[in-house]
C-alpha cells in the first residue's frame, strides 16, 4: 500500500483502490484526515462505509513504514463508536454507555473503557481492565491524543498490542498486562515460554 498527500489532501492506495481523503499535511510526513471528507479515486470492489474503514485501518496498520503516516483525529465519543462498529473483524462487544463514553468487551476477560471529557486537557480516557473472580480489576490506563485514539484501538482489535500474563520462578501468575506485537515477537523462545497470550 502507498500514502501520498499533498498539503490539503491524503490519497491512500491499497491493491487496485484508492481513496482520497481530505485533512492537512503537518510536520512534513504527518497528515491529519478528516474521516468524514472522504472519496473514491478509483475502486474495483464496494464503495460502502464498510470498505472505506477496511482502507483506513490498513493505512493505520502500515503508518511509519513509508514517507507519510496518517491519522483520523476524533473529538467525539458516538463518532468513534459508530466508526469503531463498522471495523472488519472487529474481536468483543461494543456498548455505548452515555454520551461521552462506551466500554468494549472481550471475551478473554478484558474491558476497554473509553471516555471523552470536553472539560478536561487530556480529553480521552482509556481504561483496561481485567474480569475476574467476579470483579473487575483496573490494570492500566491513558490518555491518547485525538489523533492516537483511532490508531491505539485498532492496534488491539488486529493483535498489534495484546496482553499476557507472566509466571514467576515461584509458579505465581501475573495480571494480565499489555505488550506491542514488535516486542514480543523480538523475544527468545525461551523468553516466550515464561508469558501466556490470553
Amino acid at each position: 500500500m502507498t500514502i501520498k498527500a499533498t498539503k490539503d489532501y491524503a490519497n491512500i492506495t491499497v491493491g487496485d483502490s484508492e481513496g482520497r481523503f481530505d485533512g492537512e499535511l503537518c510536520d512534513g510526513n504527518l497528515f491529519y484526515a478528516d474521516i468524514d471528507n472522504f472519496e473514491w479515486i478509483r475502486t474495483e470492489g464496494d464503495t460502502n462505509n464498510y470498505s472505506k474503514i477496511q482502507l483506513i485501518c490498513d493505512a493505520l496498520e502500515h503508518n511509519y513504514d513509508g514517507k507519510y503516516s496518517i491519522f483520523f483525529p476524533f473529538d467525539d465519543v458516538r463518532a468513534l463508536y459508530e466508526v469503531m462498529k463498522t471495523i472488519p473483524n472487529l474481536k468483543g462487544l461494543l456498548s455505548l454507555e452515555k454520551d461521552n463514553a462506551f466500554e468494549w468487551v472481550f471475551f478473554n476477560g478484558i474491558i476497554i473503557k473509553v471516555t471523552y471529557r470536553k472539560e478536561a486537557h487530556e480529553k480521552w480516557f482509556v481504561q483496561v481492565f481485567y474480569q475476574t473472580e467476579g470483579a473487575e480489576k483496573l490494570l492500566s490506563f491513558w490518555n491518547p491524543e485525538e489523533h492516537e485514539v483511532f490508531e491505539h484501538l485498532t492496534d488491539i482489535n488486529y493483535g498489534r498490542t495484546f496482553w499476557v500474563t507472566k509466571t514467576n520462578m515461584f509458579g505465581k501468575t501475573s495480571l494480565p498486562f499489555m505488550i506491542d506485537k514488535g516486542v514480543y515477537d523480538r523475544l527468545s523462545e525461551r523468553r516466550k515460554r515464561k508469558y501466556t497470550i490470553i
